[in-house]
């Protein structure tokens, strides 16, 4: 009987370090060999993909009452020691136009910083990077109410829970507010109204039917022309 106990509880503990270790290989994963070279020893830092920021564009639904947006963050450890990263959010210092986002548009500070969701600390083994996510619920009626007609950022910012180690640079998060019933021109500029749309479809339209009328006028004449020309030869 206690035999059979034992072995339960051995199956047991087998099913819970076999459903752990996905989630373990999929959050901590040994650097390469190319970027162990490329980052050095004793460093610490966000691993970039050509670029530190998210972008996420939102068209307003009605029928939303929360937006979600979730994100993924990477940062490597070249140390020969573990270290605890303490991940933060915070607002960003200023209102900025970002042209290289979007053109014309404003990105404001997130009204409630508690909209985001990250973890408060991870663990990043020597010579491994470390994959964890972040999440924004964002009320979708207070967003726009209060988005000045522009959109969001905020940072993400993790840092080593040790003087002697440097900070990692903050991680942009952007949110971009569209209202459905508005349309951004090619550029990603400003939205236009279907009103303005519509002007210069209305001139084209007036302009096709005067120079129908025109043809028409300009058809008839030369039709008499050619009349008159035939009786003078008779």
């Amino acid at each position: 009987m206690k035999s059979r106990k034992a072995l339960a509880l051995i199956l047991i503990l087998i099913l819970l370090i076999v459903l752990t270790i996905p989630t373990i290989s999929a959050q901590n994963k040994p650097l390469t060999q190319k970027e162990i070279n490329k980052f050095g020893k004793n460093e610490f830092g966000l691993l970039s993909y050509d670029h530190f920021y998210d972008v996420f564009k939102y068209e307003r639904n009605l029928n939303d009452e929360y937006k979600t947006f979730k994100g993924e963050i990477t940062v490597y450890n070249t140390y020969n020691r573990t270290l605890n990263i303490i991940i933060s959010k915070t607002l960003f210092s200023e209102e900025r136009v970002h042209d290289t986002i979007r053109k014309n548009y404003t990105y404001y500070q997130l009204p409630n910083i508690n909209w985001v969701t990250i973890p408060k600390s991870i663990k990043v083994q020597p010579n491994q990077k470390y994959t964890f996510e972040y999440s924004v619920k964002m009320p979708v009626e207070e967003a726009f109410e209060l988005s000045k007609g522009g959109g969001y950022i905020f940072l993400i910012i993790p840092y080593v829970d040790d003087a002697t180690v440097q900070t990692a640079p903050g991680y942009k998060v952007f949110i971009t507010l569209l209202d459905e019933d508005k349309k951004s021109d090619i550029n990603g500029g400003s939205p236009v109204t279907d009103e303005e749309i519509n002007i210069p479809l209305l001139f084209n339209i007036i302009i096709l039917a005067f120079s129908s009328i025109i043809l028409l006028i300009s058809f008839k004449n030369r039709k008499k022309i050619k009349r008159s020309i035939i009786y003078e030869k008779y």
